[in-house]
């Protein structure tokens, strides 16, 4: 029977289900139990006398999978090829993303569906691994590697599987597909079927203005292909960003990929962003990949937001002078003060903060004979 203490209450439970954290009662499911069922968790309370209570928990357990590949032929890409071939006679294929969704039963008949394939990734097995190897530890990716067919499936009996088909006969990138967007990491509300407990989400938003200072955006990219695949890019795969006026919007490629609003921005639409796919490589640099439909300039508009107030903070009630008695135990009243800038905008939910030693704010003391203020917002009060 495992057991939890947590000051006056515990919990316990006898079927060997569950294990107890030391958190009290937060429960791990251990595996031990392969199907579906309902386990009773006891959870007691020790005030004069003592209070308890029976807890059933439902058990869910999966009764079938289905695998959802992206697509189920994989041609060769007309300009890719195997870098590590100095002959740049090896081409390369599609590469195809496979989900596995699992159904879960429950006792009565209750049934759910969740995304196993994180979990099913490392286990999944190619029946030719010279036509499609499988890729990715944390999720299935079916890569083309000659013409032929296979069978991804997993080692277990009663398990889905999927076939693939390898073609040599040649695909062609038509273009580049570019939209702005933000990044948002979302928790399912209670009701939403998951299998994880959260779910990172790419929200795109087309056409998205940028107004604000440090106002970014992710860009996402995808070379969409004939069959209008897509194959998405990162710096790593030979992507490459560029602003055409640094003075509009400016470029960050590290670990980012984003869009970002310079201090002072100019307004304007039109052609901003520079956008190309041009993989690392000899041959690449030999001029025997990609077309020029792999370069493309993105549209976006850039709107500097224009602050209707100015709102100042850490002003003193009052301020006693450099040196004097008061400054001094017990009293210790202050003589320095820090000031903080911001501006508002129309929108009220955004306020730029941070403004106290930007170079474009400016401090004009009255009478400098009783305070000072450096260009950082420091304030403090003069000595006799």
């Amino acid at each position: 029977i495992a057991t939890q203490s947590h000051g006056s209450a515990s919990c316990s439970e006898a079927s060997g289900a569950f294990t107890l954290s030391a958190s009290p009662c937060v429960l791990t499911l251990t595996g031990s139990i392969s199907e579906q069922g309902l386990v009773q968790l006891a959870v007691a309370h020790n005030t004069d006398g003592q209070l308890t209570s029976a807890v059933r928990v439902r058990v869910y357990a999966p009764v079938s999978y289905d695998f959802k590949p992206a697509i189920t032929v994989l041609r060769r890409i007309r300009g890719m090829y195997d870098e590590s071939d100095t002959t740049c006679e090896t081409p390369m294929y599609q590469s195809a993303d496979i989900s596995c969704i699992a159904t879960f039963q429950a006792e009565g008949g209750m049934t759910v569906e969740g995304d196993v394939s994180d979990m099913i990734a490392a286990s999944v097995q190619t029946s030719n691994s010279t036509v499609v190897s499988v890729d990715g530890a944390t999720t299935v990716v079916a890569v083309g590697r000659s013409a032929g067919v296979a069978i991804l499936g997993l080692d277990v009996p009663q398990a889905p599987s999927v076939t693939v088909t390898v073609q040599n006969e040649n695909i062609a990138v038509i273009g580049l597909q570019v939209v702005l967007g933000r990044t948002m990491v979302l928790s399912p509300s209670s009701g939403a079927v998951r299998v994880n407990e959260t779910v990172a989400m790419q929200i795109a938003v087309p056409d998205v203005e940028l107004a604000y200072e440090g106002e970014a955006a992710k860009v996402f990219v995808a070379a969409v292909l004939e069959d209008h695949s897509k194959i998405v890019l990162s710096e790593s795969d030979g992507l490459f960003l560029g602003s055409n006026d640094n003075d509009s919007i400016v470029v960050s490629m590290t670990n980012t990929q984003e869009v970002e609003v310079p201090v002072n921005p100019v307004g304007q639409c039109g052609a901003l962003l520079q956008v190309a796919w041009r993989p690392r490589g000899t041959c690449y640099a030999q001029g025997i990949g990609l077309n020029a439909r792999a370069e493309t300039e993105h549209n976006m508009c850039v709107t500097p937001a224009q602050a209707e107030d100015m709102v100042i903070g850490g002003v003193p009630a009052f301020l006693v002078v450099t040196g004097d008695t008061a400054a001094l135990p017990p009293l210790v009243k202050p003589s320095t003060a820090q000031l903080t800038v911001a501006l508002k905008f129309p929108d009220t939910t955004v306020l730029q903060t941070g403004l106290a030693s930007d170079n474009r704010t400016s401090y004009v003391v009255n009478d400098t004979t009783l305070l000072s203020v450096d260009s950082t917002g420091a304030v403090v009060a003069n000595s006799n």
